[in-house]
């Protein structure tokens, strides 16, 4: 994978990353009661369009990645982001973090590393 390539598929994981912590957020203010009032509090939530739009746009740019790129070698990449949104879960949201999650977590960038750049 050619640096470009590799920007390329981090940009990816970076926007779904954003667009989870935007889904968190727009999960903390949508109102609960009936099905329809629940789906309708979701459709009219801002962080929940916007989160949707980043996913959209993180698609588009995951399908020219996989254009250039093969998929055993740029889908591993993208597990940095279950490093990535528990590490902004712990800051934004004062979620635990465990070291299970943090020795797991070394060892996919260690495992994404060999694969996306050997």
């Amino acid at each position: 994978m050619t640096p470009i390539q590799l920007l390329k598929t981090l940009a990816v994981v970076a926007l779904l990353a954003l667009g989870q912590v935007l889904f968190k957020i727009a999960a903390e203010q949508i109102r609960t009661g009936s099905l329809r009032d629940t789906l309708v509090s979701m459709a009219l939530n801002p962080q929940m369009i916007l989160a949707l739009s980043i996913y959209g746009v993180a698609t588009l740019l995951w399908v020219l990645v996989l254009r250039e790129v093969p998929l055993s070698r740029a889908y591993p990449v993208m597990a940095l982001g279950m490093i990535i949104v528990p590490v902004i879960g712990l800051f934004l949201f004062k979620e635990p973090l465990s070291w299970s999650l943090v020795i797991g977590g070394v060892l996919m960038v260690a495992g994404a590393y060999i694969i996306a750049v050997r």
